[in-house]
């Protein structure tokens, strides 16, 4: 069994090889380690999670007492390289509950565990820790009476609230649904027509707006990806990410997915619009506008897709591919320059739900790493399995520079900001900008940013400056700055 699994994907690999070579960068070899699992037999749904401090949780179903289904979780330790002892949600979920109602997990910054999950199929409830997962608080329902939650995802705002969304089933159409959790605000309607079955993905900004990715359908039976914007407490008109123009004989069964690192965001998802294929289209500011998407699977994409952004702008994308007849998990690389890796095999795994993929650490100082979790293929049950994925250090990643005219690392720090000087504090070492929006970091505003001595002896109220910010702990940090001439 094992060599006629290993032919084909030596196959594969050679084929891709040959078709990716030319264009690819330095090499793509990772390591990949399995790091046992802390669930135990029969679990299934699992589910990875990012605290703001790059914290994994991992989340999951496994069998309980008296024919139940347990939520259970555990935190991984990236410098012991194991999962914490395993600390447990709910005992009392009801075993039929449709695998679209999948439970999740929210990672406040300080520390705070919000958990959603179902006692019943039409019943779905949160609850909250605050040391850890060793006690919760009374639950709260979510939903209406009477009223399905399918797909939930939760994220939490910088400012502490989590934002929650699901699509809601109904006789003619399906659609999604918002609200912040822990208020009595009711439910908002994001779009009254969105596909069944295709988990939404949603992703937050540090000036507190989020956007929400999910797949919508029109009277047409198109079922394309569009995007809705939260800010300022209100939902944005959807509009469509791309238009594939995709007309399904059913409605599909697999979600985009969403990642960001400060205002830059990438998606991912499937469609069969003109064959199968997994596109990938990246933004800088917030979503506000989207390349044109490129497509990054091999031969016979079946979906079910993890995304990984790291600092650099380079992404990381798995998807399942059918190689003969038997699914497996794919890895590639796009590099900043938008190039693509030769695609490695990471896992076998089942027709069922899409593995998870999570940032472990980035690459500034070492080699990046991501946590992988899926089912395994086995003789009885499948197993839930865990990898922990060390990419090739930076400098083999690295691209020939054409033209010399890569920036440098500071022209990369932070982001790019523009306005007027209103004030100058030499002794608290601070100046007052007046800025325009910086999409998903800073609305319009006076900001008071901070400055070395160097910096400010140059300046004086009333000019005009180019510059970058970066938030170092709580305040936000100006530098490389150049000051606009006047106009005559």
């Amino acid at each position: 069994m094992i060599l006629r699994f290993l032919a084909p994907l030596l196959a594969l690999a050679l084929l891709a090889s040959s078709l990716h070579a030319e264009n690819d960068p330095p090499g793509f070899i990772i390591k990949n380690e399995i790091i046992p699992s802390p669930s135990a037999p029969g679990a299934i749904a699992p589910q990875l999670v990012n605290a703001p401090d790059g914290t994994v949780y991992l989340l999951w179903l496994e069998p309980a007492p008296s024919h139940r289904i347990a939520v259970r979780f555990a935190r991984f330790d990236a410098t012991k390289r194991t999962w914490s002892s395993v600390r447990t949600i709910s005992e009392g979920m009801d075993k039929d509950v449709p695998k679209n109602q999948t439970p999740r997990l929210a990672v406040l910054a300080d520390c705070t565990l919000i958990a959603l999950w179902y006692p019943s199929r039409d019943l779905a409830l949160t609850a909250t820790s605050t040391n850890g997962g060793l006690s919760w608080s009374a639950p709260c329902v979510l939903n209406r009476p009477l009223h399905f939650v399918e797909d939930p995802t939760l994220q939490p705002l910088p400012d502490g609230r989590v934002l929650t969304a699901w699509i809601e089933p109904g006789q003619a159409n399906h659609a999604l649904l918002a609200r912040i959790l822990e208020t009595t605000a009711p439910a908002v309607v994001v779009d009254e027509t969105v596909s069944a079955g295709s988990a939404p993905a949603l992703a937050t900004f540090p000036d507190g707006s989020a956007l929400l990715a999910y797949r919508g359908q029109t009277a047409g039976g198109v079922h394309d990806i569009r995007t809705a914007r939260f800010d300022d407490g209100k939902w944005d008109a959807p509009a469509t990410l791309n238009l594939d123009g995709w007309k399904p004989a059913s409605p599909p069964r697999d979600g985009p997915a969403l990642t960001a690192r400060g205002p830059h965001i990438a998606a991912a998802w499937f469609t069969a619009a003109g064959g199968a294929r997994i596109n990938v289209s990246v933004s800088g500011n917030a979503g506000f506008q989207w390349l044109a998407p490129g497509r990054v699977d091999d031969t016979a994409p079946l979906g079910r897709i993890g995304l990984v952004l790291l600092d650099d702008g380079s992404q990381l994308v798995s998807w399942v591919e059918r190689v003969q007849n038997e699914p497996v998990i794919l890895l590639r690389r796009i590099s900043p320059r938008g190039t693509l890796s030769v695609p490695v095999m990471l896992a076998r795994t089942v027709y069922g739900p899409p593995p998870q993929l999570a940032r472990v650490k980035d690459s500034t100082t070492t080699p990046a790493q991501l946590l992988l979790t899926y089912l395994q293929p086995a003789s009885g049950l499948a197993t839930l399995t865990t990898r922990l994925i060390t990419l090739p250090d930076a400098a083999s990643l690295a691209e020939i520079d054409p033209c010399d005219c890569e920036p440098s690392p500071e022209d990369l720090r932070g982001y790019a900001v523009k306005g007027g000087i209103v004030a100058i504090d030499a002794v608290h070492s601070t100046l007052q900008l007046d800025h325009g929006n910086i999409p998903g970091v800073l609305k319009a505003a006076t900001t008071t940013l901070k400055a070395s001595p160097e910096v400010l002896r140059t300046l004086q109220p009333g000019q005009t400056l180019l510059a970058r910010i970066e938030r170092i702990g709580p305040d936000w940090t100006i530098f490389n700055v150049h000051i606009l001439a006047s106009p005559r």
